[in-house]
């Protein structure tokens, strides 16, 4: 008899021991998954070791009828620069659209704001904002935040804020004055009301050629503007940013 109970006395000392050991364990783990996690760097100190620098390189700081070659295919022909408290506002006027991702775009749908380092349109639904770091386009969005990457330029809504960012840092000695360009523009025998342009865009430019290729299949098939219209010329390419951030045209004639 006590033989059997020491038996159940020494498994009851082996079983809280076990379930020291066990509980004690736990408490280790979770204790080094709050280290880890304070120790993680979080987005925002990720954001604060990234050098931002967009605001530094802005140009474009009053409304001006001076715009790129670009902005003005794109049929801008002012850009009207407002602010509010920390908050500036680009506007583009225009006097046409032009042809991207399969639709028609008037880039005065789709004013922009400047807030800190971040350019963003002027959406409360928007969660796209672009930056420049290293002299490369920066982007944060709400599933991504690093420099921008091909996939990116399948968003409309990016593309938009990448040409607005652009124009604003553009200096003025590649500009020209819309107000005298838009009476003299004549491609062969075409005005600049009935001159339209088609843009793909891509991380270099052989990506850029291509996506123009579908884009111009897009509005000349299924019914877009471009319909009916003769093309004027060959295809132009250009890159915004040294090699990166590029852009394809084709010009359309639709009088």
């Amino acid at each position: 008899m006590k033989s059997l109970k020491l038996n159940q006395k020494e498994k009851l000392v082996k079983f809280s021991f076990l379930v020291a050991v066990l509980f004690g364990t736990l408490i280790s783990c979770s204790d080094e998954n709050s280290l880890l996690e304070e120790n993680s760097p979080s987005s925002n100190e990720v954001k604060q070791r990234v050098s931002l620098n967009l605001r530094e390189q802005i140009v474009v700081t009053e409304t001006t009828t001076f715009v790129s070659e670009v902005f003005f295919n794109m049929g801008v022909t002012r850009v009207e620069v407002t602010r509010n408290n920390d908050l500036t506002k680009f506007s583009a006027i225009t006097e046409k659209t032009f042809g991207l991702k399969g639709q028609n775009v008037d880039l005065a749908e789709y004013p922009v704001v400047l807030e800190g380092e971040f350019l963003m349109l002027n959406n409360s639904n928007s969660t796209m904002k672009l930056s420049i770091s290293e002299d490369r386009p920066y982007i944060e969005s709400s599933s991504y935040t690093g420099f921008v990457k091909d996939e990116h330029f399948d968003s409309l809504e990016f593309n938009v804020i990448l040409f607005f960012m652009r124009e604003i840092t553009l200096n003025f000695d590649n500009k020209i004055n819309s107000e005298q360009a838009i009476t003299t523009t004549n491609s062969q025998g075409c005005s600049f009301w009935d001159t339209y342009y088609v843009y793909g865009t891509g991380g270099n430019r052989s990506v850029a050629l291509a996506n123009l290729n579908d884009e111009v299949s897009a509005e000349t098939f299924f019914g877009g503007a471009m319909l009916g219209c003769r093309k004027i010329g060959g295809i132009n390419s250009s890159c915004l940013w040294g090699d990166h951030s590029c852009i394809a045209t084709q010009a359309f004639c639709c009088d």
